[in-house]
């Protein structure tokens, strides 16, 4: 800065805008508003909003009909109204085993006192609910995935903050982060060690070897750890059940006992 003051001082005829090559300006985004009511709609009336403005690359505002605020204000109450709304029990969206402590009492999230239920709170944060593919509440639910995609982008493009919860494992799953801990392949063998016990039949085997090999894109995403995050008793019996086998596969590949004696001690 020392050195442009100088150089200024020299060439009085020169402007500051040409003494200073790096000077640069950039043009002020575009602001939108749109007027949404209040009421139990407001998920509904979000989802036309973000429908209408998920391809613009302007700024959004918020007001509320009927209400004189305008600005960052009601901008920002929307978007934590939004985020409240898609996290109730009812949508079906997200793995729900509310633990007592966290519903002992009625949650407020910005609407007001609502039931105990109405909201899914889980310790270890949101995590999509298994659905049976193929079926309508499945097609349901993934269309408000499909806005909860669009809203977390326009949060991100307008740079404004929300709190919504989600869970470790479905970040990873968001961000395609792939597991190459040794977890991983220790995972791989207890499974191996799994199929080779639990199927007895050769058309059993092949049916798993050809879903292995067929691949979906959440291969290698996840490991036993993440199953402990989303889901502890289905963890802990997996877990004890793997531990069983390895067992059975131990006595089986002793040669010190005899068949009689690995048959009595499985």
């Amino acid at each position: 800065q020392r050195d442009v003051n100088l150089e200024r001082q020299r060439a009085p005829g020169l402007s500051p805008r040409h003494a200073d090559q790096h000077e640069f300006r950039v043009g002020r985004l575009k602001h939108e508003r749109v007027k949404v009511p209040r009421g139990e709609n407001l998920l509904e009336w979000a989802q036309q909003v973000m429908k209408h403005h998920c391809n613009r690359k302007s700024v959004l505002e918020v007001e509320f009909q009927g209400e004189e605020g305008t600005g960052l204000g009601p901008t920002l109450e929307f978007y934590a109204l939004v985020a409240a709304e898609l996290q109730r029990s009812d949508l079906g969206m997200w793995l729900c085993d509310d633990e007592p402590k966290l519903i002992e009492d009625e949650i407020d999230l910005g609407e007001g006192s609502k039931p105990i239920g109405y909201y899914v709170r889980r310790s270890t944060g949101l995590f999509p609910a298994p659905l049976p593919q193929e079926s309508e509440v499945c097609d349901f639910v993934a269309s408000y995935f499909w806005f909860l995609g669009v809203f977390l982008a326009k949060v991100l493009q307008d740079g404004r903050l929300v709190d919504l919860p989600l869970s470790n494992s479905f970040l990873q799953l968001l961000c395609h982060n792939k597991s190459i801990s040794r977890d991983a392949g220790a995972s791989s063998k207890s499974d191996d060690v799994m199929i080779s016990s639990l199927m007895s039949e050769e058309s059993d085997r092949d049916l798993v070897d050809k879903l292995a090999n067929d691949g979906c894109w959440y291969d290698g995403i996840l490991s036993q750890e993440n199953l402990h995050e989303i889901d502890p008793i289905r963890y802990e019996f997996l877990k004890e059940l793997q531990e069983l086998v390895q067992q059975k596969q131990n006595i089986e590949q002793n040669d010190d006992l005899s068949s009689e004696e690995k048959l009595l001690q499985i």
